[in-house]
């Protein structure tokens, strides 16, 4: 089933070469044939309607805004900035009321800013004889920086041809909310998506993001293609929620013609297509009457809208050959998860991970492998595309990945492969970290994180889409990363070595255990599933955790082994079975090795296969780079060594541990100390100096890609990271990592 991968590297020993080709003969099948379908506007684009807007001010003179309840009491400039900020006292329910009246054509979404420090539900109504007769709700975020919450009122026609008044409603909080401005808006539907005309792009359905188009009432979308008996037509639509109460009885009207027959489908916009979901299509182009490579042509058009200004969204419209067995690949990254939190790893923790277990019994256990970092996103990028998050410039969470980047996705989606993703924290998803590209779908949680049953029922829930189809699926698990919080029943009750007389301590080391336990049962329900069972499976994680080690709980702080010794397992048809890889390696090279060991060994990627190794690359530094670019290390043989590049602390839940200085050196013995819990630094110059060098060296060696996006994110984004524990840090630039002519105390004594 799997092409053979070709190995042409110097370093190839013999084992690595029978490993590889394991994968099958050189006579696998060719990929099925997906082509895009053409999206071509087949009437006029209507011309887009301009945006209006008004904005309304307390401060304006005939201002009558009342809060009731309250007397009127207005914050002047200078108390918290330059504004003139109205004050809403909101210790019980409240309601902002704005007089009108107002034109229901003048607007279909009301803006308002405010400064709040508590999150809170508000809620914006159109009155009508004193009667709240249309509204919607936003959420707000517990920042008091300022923010603009947008409601959506698209149906306000039912009203006639105005209304009394706006109100809005503050739910009951603690705190109180400073308004400062109301702004009715004008926006028509369709312009806030892409013309019809447009490419597709990526457009989120229920926090499911696909590459879409539009498609509205009066200009039907299609064209020409060629296919042949055994082809089948898929794609999948989608409405927005905002759209969806105006819809009524709109449909799709699907046409394809060929000369010897015709197909049409009449696909009702029901609720699994409407706010909620994104539908499925597939029709058997063998309806066609085809025998031989023909012409046909399909047609999409919205009908039976009510209004002109509707629309729906269609995305992956491809015509595909079904094969018998397309080839899989499916990666899992395990958020925060120990590399020794897997029962087969040697001095594995009291771990219960028997999904893990048996996939390491019917492949490779790598039991020293070594991330590159110690947060999520610079850890994923680097993961994606190969390049170590030292030369991508992503070194945060709050960093975003560049259209620039090729990334693994592409090279899978460029040979063809269906390329899904599905993750669990909200810092992964598109919008805010850019990893989308290259991904058909990437679908994350509503929230700012969700559990590993949601994410796999909606990555198994995927499968039957694209059946006969080659796929390349990721799957990202957030619940090691604390909070720990498992089901009760996946809590044990084994004793913590050293932690007896700490009852809280050792709960949450067994809550910990708890949440990985979890994850295994929930990845034994994705690998049960047919389309799985042969396939590429690769599992690691983005970073370890802190469990006590240097006075660090519940964070994944530092560049200890604890933070980067991660997990890895390696399956695939043909492959080894049960085999254990002892050299140390490091999971950048895990693209390299998918690509290989998915028959494409010819196409473009960085980095070197993780199978082609030997013993001789045992002492082959490693080298990982802390959040923010706070600290670098260098892992060679026995010897584990960090250089910190800024006065810092390692976070522990507020608490701190003590401090690091600039260019301060930390050196342990990884033999007889794994854990890095005593500093050899004082002991040991000798052997400081040339791993201190070899650091420097690969510091000042830096290549800056342009990858990274690091602008500050929004108040709603830096919000949720909080929410999820990654506090605002101080970022370190790569160009004041180090300065090799530093004259510093801890410099000078190891120059």
């Amino acid at each position: 089933m799997f092409a053979s991968v070709p190995v042409a590297s110097p370093r190839c020993s013999p084992r690595a070469r029978a490993l590889l080709g394991a994968c099958g003969g050189a006579d696998a099948p060719a990929l099925p044939a997906s082509r895009a379908l053409p999206l071509t506007p087949l009437a006029a684009v209507p011309a887009p309607v301009p945006r209006t807007a008004r904005v309304l001010r307390p401060t304006d003179p005939d201002a009558a805004w009342t809060v009731e309840g309250e007397e009127r009491h207005l914050i002047a400039p200078g108390e918290v900035d330059d504004e003139t900020y109205l004050l809403v006292k909101a210790n019980a329910p409240r309601r902002l009321v704005v007089p009108g009246p107002f034109r229901t054509d003048e607007l279909d979404r009301v803006e308002v800013g405010v400064r709040m420090r508590r999150r809170m539900q508000v809620r914006v109504v159109a009155l009508k004889d004193g009667v709240a007769r249309q509204g919607g709700t936003a959420r707000s975020v517990a920042s008091f920086e300022p923010q603009v919450l947008a409601v959506d009122l698209p149906q306000l026609d039912v009203l006639g041809e105005s209304f009394d008044a706006l109100a809005i409603e503050f739910a009951a909080s603690t705190g109180s909310v400073l308004v400062h401005h109301v702004e009715l808006v004008k926006e028509p539907l369709p312009s806030r998506f892409p013309p019809p005309d447009a490419a597709p792009v990526p457009l989120s359905v229920a926090d499911d993001t696909r590459a879409a188009s539009t498609l509205v009432p009066t200009t039907p979308r299609g064209g020409s293609f060629r296919a042949s008996a055994g082809d089948v037509l898929r794609f999948s639509y989608a409405v927005p929620a905002v759209i969806e109460p105006l819809l009524g009885e709109a449909r799709l009207a699907l046409a394809v013609r060929a000369a010897g027959g015709e197909v049409t489908r009449s696909l009702p916009l029901a609720r699994a297509a409407r706010g909620g979901a994104w539908g499925a299509v597939e029709v058997d182009l063998g309806e066609l009457g085809l025998t031989t490579v023909a012409e046909a042509s399909w047609r999409l058009e919205l009908v039976d809208a009510p209004r002109p200004d509707l629309l729906a969204l269609v995305a992956e419209a491809r015509v595909v050959r079904p094969q018998p067995r397309p080839r899989t690949v499916l990666l899992v990254t395990s958020d925060t998860h120990r590399g020794d939190h897997v029962g087969a790893a040697p001095d594995a923790a009291p771990v219960s991970t028997p999904t893990l277990d048996a996939l390491a019994r019917r492949g490779l256990l790598f039991e020293d492998a070594f991330s590159t970092t110690n947060v999520t996103l610079p850890s994923h990028t680097a993961l994606l595309t190969g390049v170590h998050p030292r030369d991508t410039g992503l070194l945060e969470n709050r960093d975003r990945l560049g259209e620039a980047a090729p990334t693994l996705a592409e090279a899978f989606r460029a040979a063809g492969f269906r390329t899904f993703a599905a993750v669990s924290a909200v810092h992964l998803g598109d919008a805010r970290s850019g990893m989308g590209q290259g991904f058909d779908r990437l679908a994350g949680p509503a929230g700012n994180e969700r559990t590993a049953d949601e994410t796999v029922a909606q990555a198994l829930g995927w499968l039957d889409e694209v059946q006969g189809e080659p796929l390349f699926l990721w799957v990202h698990v957030f619940d090691a990363h604390g909070p720990y919080e498992p089901p009760q029943e996946y809590i044990g009750d084994a004793p913590v070595p050293g932690l007896e007389r700490n009852a809280g301590a050792a709960a949450a080391v067994r809550a910990y255990r708890g949440e990985v336990a979890f994850v295994d049962h929930e990845l034994g329900r994705l690998l049960a599933a047919p389309r799985l069972g042969d396939a590429v499976v690769a599992v690691t994680a983005d970073h370890g955790e802190v469990l006590g080690n240097h006075g660090v709980w519940f964070e994944h702080a530092g560049l200890y082994t604890d933070t980067l010794h991660v997990p890895l397992l390696l399956a695939w048809p043909g492959g080894p079975r049960g085999e254990r890889v002892h050299e140390r390696v490091q999971h950048l090279g895990l693209g390299r090795t998918l690509l290989d060991l998915a028959g494409l060994a010819g196409v473009d990627f960085p980095g070197t296969s993780l199978l082609v190794r030997d013993a001789s690359a045992a002492d082959t530094p490693l080298f990982g780079l802390e959040a923010g670019g706070a600290a670098a290390s260098v892992t060679a043989g026995d010897w584990h060594l960090i250089l910190h590049l800024v006065d810092h602390e390692v976070g522990a839940l507020g608490a701190k541990t003590s401090p690091r200085a600039k260019h301060q050196v930390e050196l342990f013995r990884l033999s007889d100390d794994p854990g890095c819990t005593r500093d050899l630094v004082d002991e040991m110059p000798e052997r400081v100096r040339p791993l201190r060098d070899a650091l420097v060296a690969w510091l000042l060696a830096r290549q800056d890609r342009g990858w990274g996006q690091t602008g500050a994110v929004d108040a709603e984004t830096e919000a949720r990271l909080v929410a999820l524990g990654y506090a605002g840090a101080e970022r370190v630039e790569g160009d004041s990592w180090i300065d090799p002519d530093c004259e510093c105390e801890w410099c000078s004594r190891f120059r």
